[in-house]
Order: structure tokens, then sequence, then C-alpha cells
């Protein structure tokens, strides 16, 4: 976890400011790849702070304006998201092309060896890509002179083991540090004793291995099926409609029943849709999926904006269609019969195909797609969905002007790669 959430970040971003230490037989006049500085970091630092909205809640905590925070408790998930998230597609045109290859291929890496579940073929890419990042690294910065050896830090080396590390000891998510610091808090939190914090610290402990063991020997003292929200549904397979719904049916107008008179045209088969058919449905606002994220849509998080409210979006989603893995914005949930069985659905507008030239510049860290509003929906299943991520415009100050927004998934959850089939087998587009 330190390896990649604390050491990698200091050492590029000091490459990148400038404020990494200078031998003097070397001169930082020489140092092409120094962008971050002066009135561009400030900027940079706004543009970076502007992209909260476009993180879904489910992401945590989001990055700060590393201008001003990043010397006072910037967090290690900040970083996290800030550097392997953010930087692929905020540096884009800003960093000179050959350094910001070269970093897209450490972060590509990076997020593959990030997953909890991790493909034989994911992990040889992902070490193929890290090898081919120190390579080049060492050519491009360190470039074999003695006065810039401070540029290869072991942090560096350490790449060249994660990928063997993953086959040994398997993710790291497994082995890093996140829970013990979590569990850590969690007992700091529950301290009500300060004046002997030690044993009340040491009796909290206690406590909670003496639960654990009766879990351990009695496993039906508590038992596992969790008590729904009021008003939910179970679809099943871990997928739980979420409320707020429409107390009564909605009469749904213009691209949107356009969109669901196709769906149901389809369904119907042969039998076909009655003349005077009207799409009225019983709209639903969040989906809880099986990693624990919620789906939320466009329906209700746009009545929270226009109210003048911090809206985190959580409505652009990543789902399976036939082979290949695609994103949307969710308009809203709904149930429907048309098949038969009662089955739970999604309108969501689907966004572009991934940018190829993005894709293959990147190394596939870039994943870019066109927004199309209303004049792309489609209707899916619900449990086709399969997580939540961000799309956050490639200047964050323009907002929603932009006309290009990159993919930033979970750190931890399945990372997409370009044409990723529901394996997470990488083509060779």
């Amino acid at each position: 976890m330190h390896v990649i959430a604390i050491n990698l970040p200091d050492l590029l971003l000091g490459l990148w400011r400038g404020t990494i230490d200078c031998d003097c037989n070397d001169s930082r006049d020489l140092w092409d790849w120094v962008v971050l500085t002066g009135d561009t970091w400030k900027v940079h630092g706004l543009g970076v702070a502007r992209c909260r909205p476009y993180f879904p809640g489910s992401f945590d905590c989001t990055p700060r304006n590393p201008a001003e925070k990043i010397s006072s408790g910037y967090k290690a998930w900040e970083f996290l998201l800030y550097v392997f998230g953010l930087c692929p597609g905020l540096l884009y045109g800003l960093l000179p092309r050959l350094y910001w290859a070269n970093f897209c291929k450490l972060a590509a890496g990076v997020r593959l060896l990030q997953q909890r579940a991790v493909s034989v073929t994911q992990v040889q890419t992902a070490h193929c890509l890290l090898l081919d990042f120190t390579e080049e690294y060492e050519a491009i910065y360190y470039q074999q002179k003695v006065e810039r050896l401070q540029f290869c830090r072991q942090s560096i080396h350490a790449l060249s083991h994660l990928s063997p590390d993953t086959i040994r000891l398997g993710p790291g998510g497994y082995s890093s540090q996140w829970t013990l610091e979590c569990t850590i808090g969690n007992l700091g939190e529950e301290l009500k004793q300060p004046s002997n914090p030690y044993a009340n610290l040491a009796n909290r402990g206690l406590r909670r291995s003496q639960v654990s063991a009766l879990h351990a020997m009695l496993p039906d003292l508590e038992p596992d099926i969790p008590c729904l929200p009021r008003g939910s549904v179970d679809l099943g397979g871990g997928y739980i409609l979420l409320r707020a719904w429409d107390e009564t049916r909605v009469l749904l107008r213009g691209k949107q029943a356009d969109a669901l008179h196709a769906f149901m045209a389809l369904g119907s088969g042969q039998r076909g849709l009655p003349e005077d058919w009207e799409p009225r449905y019983i709209r639903w606002a969040c989906l809880q999926l099986p990693n624990l994220q919620i789906a939320r849509c466009a329906w209700k998080e746009t009545e929270r904006a226009s109210a003048a409210e911090s809206v985190q979006r959580s409505r652009n989603v990543k789902f399976i269609s036939g082979e290949t893995f695609h994103v949307g914005e969710v308009q809203f949930y709904f149930r429907s019969k048309h098949t038969g069985a009662e089955c739970a659905y999604a309108l969501i507008s689907v966004w572009s195909e991934p940018d190829p030239q993005f894709l293959r510049e990147s190394s596939q860290a870039v994943y870019v797609c066109v927004y199309h509003g209303q004049d792309n929906l489609r209707v899916i299943e619900a449990k086709s969905i399969t997580a939540v991520v961000a799309m956050v415009p490639m200047q964050p100050a323009n907002g929603d002007c932009s006309d290009l927004f990159f993919l930033i998934d979970k750190p931890g959850l399945d990372s997409t790669m370009t044409s990723a089939d529901v394996n997470g087998e990488a083509s060779d587009e």
C-alpha cells in the first residue's frame, strides 16, 4: 500500500513540480518534465478540487486541492485517487507526451493489480506494463547520470516485484494495511476514558475478540440475512431496489417514451403493442449492487442539484452487454412483466465507445467517452450493472461544458480495459 499510495506519488510529484533534490552538477533548467509550477500548479489544484462532484459517494474520501492541502494531512486514499485516477486524464496536454505516456503505463499496471480478483492474463499484462515503465523511466528521467541517482528510489525497483508477489500471495488488496488502519481508527473512536486510554483500548480489543470467538463457535448466533430497508425489493444475486419511488405510475414522454416503446415492442414479439399503448411506470431511484455500491439515477440527483445541494454523482455505471463492458448514465429504474416474470430494468443514456487514440497512447489507462444525453437512451436489465464509476471532464474548469470525459474505477474493484470481456481478458486491439 505504501509503495503505491505514498512513495510513488511523492517521487512523481516531486519530479513534475521540480521539488526533488537537484545535484550541484545538474540543473533544473534541463528538466523538461517540470510542469506543475507557479500558476500552472494552482490551476491544476483547482481542477482537482472541481472534480469532487463527479466522484460517487462510494469512492469515500475524494482528493482535495493538492496545491493547498498536499502538505497538510493529504490521505493515502486521496493520493491513490489523485495520482492514479485523475492524473492520467488531467495531465494530458500538460505533461510532455513522452512522460505522460510513460506514466500511463504505471497507472494502467497499478490499477490491474489493485483489483480484488485478478486473472492470469491481467497479471501478465500488468507485469509487462510495469517493466516497460521502469525501463523507460530510467531512460528519460535518470538518463544514466550519477547526479540523478536520487531519482531511482526503491519504490521504482519494487514495481518489478508486484506481479510475482500477486501470484505468490494473491491480490494486494487482501494484504494491504487498509483493513488494519480502519480497525485502528474504529478502536480509537471507541475510547471513552481519556484518563486511562491504554486500559480502555485493551478492554475494547478484548471485547471484540470475545465477540469474534462467539461468532466462530456459533455461526447461527447472528443471522446472515440482512434486514432490508423499508420499501426495498430484493431482486436476488445481491441486487436490491431502494427508495425513493413514484407513488403512482408516471406517463413518460419524449425520447424516454421512444426508448421504452422500442424496448417493449422488441419484447412483445409477434403480438406487437396496442396502438394506444403509453409508457407508464413507477420509477425507482436507487439500486444496491452486489459490491455494496449504490447506483443512483439522474431523476433524483438532478432534483437535488437544482435545490442547490452538493451532490456527488453516483448515476454513471458500468454494465455488461453481450461479452463487453459499456458505460451509461442511469435515468431511472423500473419494473416490468413484459417477458412474463417481473424483472427490474434501467433506462440509461449510453456513453460513446472509448476513443481508440487515447486508449492506444495511454496503454488503456485513459478511457475517454462523449456524453450523448437523451440522444442515446437504452433499456437494460438492472442485473447487468456491475459497478458505479466516475466520469470526470478532461477540463474540470469547464464542468459539463467539456465534450470529453474519462472514466475512473474505484480502486480495488474491476478495472475497465478496452474491449475487456466479462472474464477480464483484454483484447489485442
